[in-house]
C-alpha cells in the first residue's frame, strides 16, 4: 500500500511542476528567437521635439508609425530594434515621437480598424523613417506584413 501513495504523490508533483518547466522553456526559446540583441534600447535614438509636428517636412516624411498609446519604455525600444535590425542599414535606429496632436496639427488623423480617430491628446506614435531601412529584394512585402501584425501603418505623403 505504501508504494501506491508514493507513486500518487510523485504523479501529483509532476502534474504541478512539468507545465511550469515547459512554460519557462517556451518563454526562453521565444526570447532567444525574437530578442537577439539584449539591451537593444541603447542603440535606439528617439527624437521628441515638441515643435517637430509643426515643421513643413513632416508632410514629406515617408515613415511607418507604430502606435504606443500607453507610452514606451526600454522593453518597447528593445522590441522595435530587434524587429527592425534585419532591415537596418546601420547599427542604430532613429525614431521620431509624435503625439496625436502633433499629427493633427500637421494635417493627419490616425484611425483605428473601425475608422474611429485615435486622437486622445496623449496618444503617442513612434515614426520609423524609411530612409534608414533596406526594403529591397522583397523585403518591403515582408516589412509591410510585419507592420500590419504589430499595428503599424504608413504615414501618407502629401498629395496622396
Amino acid at each position: 500500500m505504501r508504494g501506491h501513495v508514493l507513486l500518487g504523490f510523485a504523479m501529483m508533483v509532476a502534474m504541478v511542476v512539468v507545465p511550469f518547466v515547459i512554460l519557462v522553456k517556451y518563454q526562453d526559446a521565444q526570447r532567444r528567437r525574437f530578442m537577439k540583441v539584449v539591451h537593444a534600447a541603447q542603440f535606439v535614438d528617439v527624437q521628441s521635439d515638441p515643435w517637430l509636428g509643426y515643421r513643413s517636412d513632416v508632410r514629406q516624411l515617408h515613415a511607418s508609425l507604430v502606435p504606443v498609446p500607453t507610452g514606451y519604455g526600454t522593453a518597447t525600444l528593445d522590441f522595435l530594434y530587434n524587429w527592425l535590425r534585419v532591415y537596418l542599414l546601420t547599427d542604430r535606429l532613429a525614431l521620431i515621437q509624435y503625439s496625436a496632436n502633433d499629427l493633427r496639427n500637421a494635417g493627419f488623423v490616425a484611425v483605428d480598424g473601425e475608422g474611429a480617430p485615435l486622437d486622445a491628446p496623449d496618444d503617442l506614435f513612434l515614426a520609423i523613417p524609411e530612409h534608414q531601412l533596406d526594403l529591397s529584394d522583397g523585403k518591403r512585402e515582408q516589412f509591410e506584413k510585419e507592420c500590419r501584425a504589430v499595428g503599424a501603418f504608413w504615414l501618407p505623403r502629401a498629395g496622396k
